[in-house]
């Protein structure tokens, strides 16, 4: 039992820094979207002109992608299968356990896949330009460089992705307003759902720690 102790430590362990990593680049991820739903408003308003978007879009920072934790829970498995579970005489650590396990376990699963279809409606679907650029200053650095071949500059190939008609679709349309507040509402959900589970995390590692000793 103090082997499987160790084990569910370890597994906690890895969750956490998972966790950490994500909850660290809320802030800044939410304050992107803050920005750009602001600057939708403010064209769609009349504040400003489309020009005046793009400028503004390109000094706002990456957009906060859809990553995802994976929680390994097979140790906590092995101890339920076999009945260690039952080993352990404080029940409010049992309870601990397995709501983490078996509740909020599940809820991070059902979450991985809704926060995954949101990602894709609002990269793949309603704001690939992100993307693009990406994907060519990559070929940039990567390609064209070690190819010696005289590479489009990024600045430059970026004015000529946000002139062409289906940018400025794609940026003026009024769906992409709801994508974001959709996306972003959904990013919201998923990091105070991982602040839950950081918090229960934490608990647990404590409790473990002091049984072991």
């Amino acid at each position: 039992m103090q082997e499987n102790y160790q084990s569910l430590v370890e597994d906690l362990k890895s969750d956490s820094t998972k966790m950490t990593s994500l909850i660290t680049s809320y802030k800044q991820g939410d304050s992107t979207l803050f920005k750009f739903d602001n600057l939708l408003y403010d064209y769609h308003s009349g504040a400003i002109t489309y020009a005046e978007l793009v400028d503004v879009y390109k000094t706002l920072k990456p957009f906060p992608s859809y990553s995802t934790v994976f929680i390994n829970n097979t140790t906590f498995k092995n101890i339920q299968s076999s009945g260690m579970l039952s080993y352990i005489s404080a029940r409010s650590l049992r309870f601990e356990i397995s709501y983490y396990y078996e509740v909020m376990f599940k809820q991070l699963q059902d979450n991985n896949a809704h926060f995954d279809k949101d990602g894709m409606d609002f990269f793949d679907r309603n704001l690939p330009i992100g993307h693009l650029l990406r994907t060519r200053q990559n070929q940039v650095t990567n390609t064209d460089k070690k190819s010696g071949s005289s590479a489009i500059n990024a600045e430059k190939y970026h004015d000529f992705i946000f002139q062409l008609p289906e940018t400025k679709k794609i940026l003026t349309s009024d769906k992409l307003i709801f994508q974001t507040k959709v996306y972003r509402d959904r990013y919201a959900a998923y990091n105070y759902l991982l602040i839950k589970m950081m918090d229960k995390n934490a608990l647990l590692l404590k409790e473990l720690r002091r049984i072991q000793h």
